[in-house]
């Protein structure tokens, strides 16, 4: 598949009844996609492997472009549907856990949005949380949240992804069991808590997910909102300046653009594609002054100046095309 050629996706989605312990009661859909939402997707889900090296602006393309080369290279098309792709099946069994995890993070922003309404989405390991003695560690054990986020409810949300081909029932019995133990995020209740599973069904990549009741007692989640809303925004942020440091500074762009020349990831490497990755000028003047707790606030007030673009509830747009 590639990224940057207009096309809409359709993915199989069971629903399993929150209320049915026996997991048999259960609801089929088909979730549409286009190539740019998959692509924002990408962009904007941070990988907790980004703690392991210092931040730096120049390795942000550079994550990017891994992630693309994941998706494209470990997913083909048939129709309209994503497929298993033959090149990763020489990959060892470990190789392939790592490609799953990373592809079920960002097919889950995508259904977080698209079926909750969630703005954002952030790995609990992405946000700082000063305080804790360890990274992700939660008492006596270490957590792999995403922690969603809705401006209009005011309230987040707890996603447990899981990607997985080989046991599949167990691991998504396991990601209901953790979802299931969050009591608090912040002051309150989660708004939602869901496991979301993605695995190949006969070859097809596909989806399962089951939002879990409410939890009488369990874990608790504490951070400021700026943290999270910096931990979401700092690497997009980050891509823009180093594509572009003079949107740095104060200028009259009343929509600051970046565009990121490609390489093909094809078998023959030839050619090039850009990328344009965009935001409003308050929601960029807030981030790059550090105030991350107004982002909400400014985000999607500057619209794109001309079509073709997709634009996201976090007023990050993006828009791909081949050379």
């Amino acid at each position: 598949m590639i990224l940057t050629e207009e096309k809409t996706y359709v993915m199989p989605v069971t629903v399993v009844d929150a209320q049915d312990s026996s997991g048999l009661c259960k609801n089929d859909m088909m979730l549409e996609f286009t190539n740019l939402e998959l692509l924002h997707a990408a962009l904007t889900t941070a990988m907790p492997s980004g703690r392991l090296t210092p931040p730096y602006r120049e390795r942000r393309k550079s994550e990017l472009l891994m992630k693309m080369a994941m998706i494209e290279n470990a997913l083909d098309v048939k129709g309209d549907q994503l497929v298993k792709s033959q090149r990763t099946m020489y990959l060892d069994v470990s190789e392939k856990g790592v490609i799953a995890h990373y592809l079920g993070i960002i097919f889950t922003k995508i259904l977080a949005g698209k079926m909750f309404q969630d703005d954002y989405l952030v790995h609990i390991n992405q946000i700082e949380q000063p305080g804790l003695p360890e990274i992700g560690r939660y008492g006596k054990k270490y957590r792999y949240d995403l922690i969603g986020l809705q401006k209009g409810a005011g309230a987040y949300s707890v996603w447990e992804s899981v990607g997985r081909s080989e046991n599949s029932q167990t691991a998504f019995r396991n990601a209901c069991a953790e979802a299931g133990t969050v009591e608090k995020v912040g002051s309150s209740a989660p708004l939602h808590r869901v496991a979301c599973m993605n695995y190949y069904e006969r070859g097809f990549y596909t989806a399962v997910i089951r939002e879990i009741p409410q939890a009488e007692e369990g874990q608790s989640f504490s951070f400021a909102r700026e943290d999270y809303l910096r931990a979401y925004y700092q690497p997009v942020m980050e891509l823009l300046l180093a594509e572009r440091p003079e949107l740095f500074y104060p200028g009259r762009e009343s929509f600051c653009t970046a565009q990121i020349t490609l390489p093909q990831l094809t078998d023959d490497g030839a050619g090039t594609r850009r990328m344009f990755v965009g935001m409003g000028r308050r929601l960029m003047d807030c981030l790059r002054g550090q105030a991350y707790g107004k982002a909400d606030d400014w985000k999607n007030t500057e619209v794109p100046p001309h079509g073709g673009w997709f634009e996201g509830r976090d007023g990050i747009s993006v828009r791909a095309e081949n050379c």
